[in-house]
């Protein structure tokens, strides 16, 4: 088994776009390997793409939980959840029994899932440009969708392609690591 360790050895310059310290590979037999490191435009762009792919992902699985909690949604999308949460007095846990609400707190999961199956099948025969530019049209249209909802229909479909480009994306995004 190999450790990997950061080389004390190596020079570390205060230009940014010299060599950053090297990433030295020792293995088992005790042969060290040195891999130089530079920080380049593309390793930023890199980090940057990966960085906003991972908070996109986060952030959209997140806010289901505490728009679910407020009353003013749940006024206007559940009125008969609104109604349990109101007049539960004791017992926070039933409040919430609802399988609409259920659907579209999971329609995101099951469509992250179809998506990364797809996503994947994209990836492989298109590559990851357009499987990207796939993901930020399911992410743009459920976007508008979400923001311009009317009734529960547009809502969960909104969520199902923010599913979706989830899914999209997350497949691109475990390529850009590579």
């Amino acid at each position: 088994m190999a450790n990997i360790n950061n080389s004390s050895e190596a020079e570390i310059s205060s230009d940014w776009g010299a060599n950053m310290p090297e990433l030295t590979l020792v293995h088992e037999s005790g042969i060290r390997q040195d891999f130089p490191a530079k920080l380049t435009r593309q390793v930023i762009v890199c980090t940057v793409t990966a960085a906003c792919g991972g908070f996109m992902f986060g952030y959209d699985i997140g806010i289901s939980g505490g728009v679910t909690g407020m009353d003013m949604f749940l006024d206007k999308f559940f009125p008969e959840v609104y109604v349990k949460k109101h007049q539960a007095k004791s017992n926070n846990y039933c409040k919430f029994n609802s399988q609409l609400l259920q659907l579209f707190t999971s329609s995101l999961y099951l469509a992250a899932i179809v998506g990364c199956v797809i996503g994947s099948i994209s990836c492989k025969k298109w590559g990851r440009k357009p499987t990207m530019q796939i993901a930020s049209v399911f992410f743009l249209v459920g976007a508008i969708l979400n923001a311009a909802a009317l009734n529960i229909g547009m809502l969960i479909a909104g969520r199902l392609c923010l599913g979706a480009g989830i899914g999209f994306g997350n497949q691109v995004m475990k390529f850009k690591h590579m």
